[in-house]
C-alpha cells in the first residue's frame, strides 16, 4: 500500500497538562465585576472586553493580582504564570494586535496554568466551565508542548527521515506536492 499511496497524519498544535495548583478564578482579581462586559475563551487565553474607560484599571488589576504572583524563589528570569496585556503589547509574533475581535486586555498564561470564571458573562459560559479539565490547548505556539505532530508515510516521503518542527501553513504545499 505504501509503495502506491501516501499517507499523513498530523495535529495543528499540541497539548498540555493543567497543573491543579496553577488553576484560577478570574473573579477573585476583580474588585468591581461591573467593569467588565464579558470574557471570551478560558485556561490558556483570555480577552476581557471593557468600557474604553474602563480598560486601564482592569488591565491594572489583572497585572498586579497576587493570586498569580510568583512565590518562593523566584528569579526574574522564570516566567510569570499569568501576564496581563493591553492590545498593544501583546508579542507582534502573535498576529492579533490589529484584529477588530480583540479585547483591549488579554490574559496569556504559562503552559499547564488555566483561567475560568464563576460569575462574569463569558463565550463559553461560566457553567460550561469546570476545574476538571485536566488538559488543553492554546498556550503560546512557541512553546514545544504546543507543537503539533507530522507523521508521513509514502512514495512522497523519504524513509526514515526525520526533520525539526515545521509551520502548520507549510502543510499545504506538502500536500500539493504529493498530488
Amino acid at each position: 500500500m505504501f509503495s502506491s499511496t501516501n499517507l499523513v497524519v498530523l495535529s495543528d498544535h499540541g497539548l498540555a497538562q493543567i497543573e491543579e495548583e496553577e488553576q484560577f478564578y478570574l473573579e477573585e482579581c476583580l474588585s468591581d465585576y461591573s467593569k467588565v462586559i464579558k470574557v471570551v475563551n478560558l485556561h490558556s487565553m483570555l480577552m476581557v472586553f471593557t468600557e474604553p474607560e474602563d480598560e486601564g484599571h482592569v488591565h491594572f488589576e489583572l497585572r498586579v493580582c497576587d493570586q498569580w504572583a510568583p512565590m518562593g524563589d523566584y528569579e526574574d528570569t522564570d516566567t510569570l504564570l499569568v501576564k496581563a496585556h493591553k492590545l498593544s503589547e501583546i508579542p507582534e509574533r502573535l498576529h492579533w494586535a490589529n484584529s477588530r475581535f480583540m479585547s483591549g486586555v488579554v490574559l496569556l498564561t504559562k503552559p499547564g496554568t488555566s483561567i475560568i470564571t464563576r460569575e462574569l458573562p463569558s463565550i463559553p459560559s461560566a457553567s460550561d466551565q469546570s476545574r476538571e479539565a485536566k488538559q488543553t490547548g492554546g498556550w503560546d505556539p512557541d512553546t514545544p508542548q504546543m507543537r503539533g505532530i507530522f507523521m508521513a508515510r509514502g512514495p512522497a516521503f523519504k524513509v526514515n527521515e526525520k526533520v525539526g518542527p515545521i509551520e502548520i501553513v507549510d502543510i499545504y504545499q506538502v500536500s500539493c506536492s504529493c498530488l
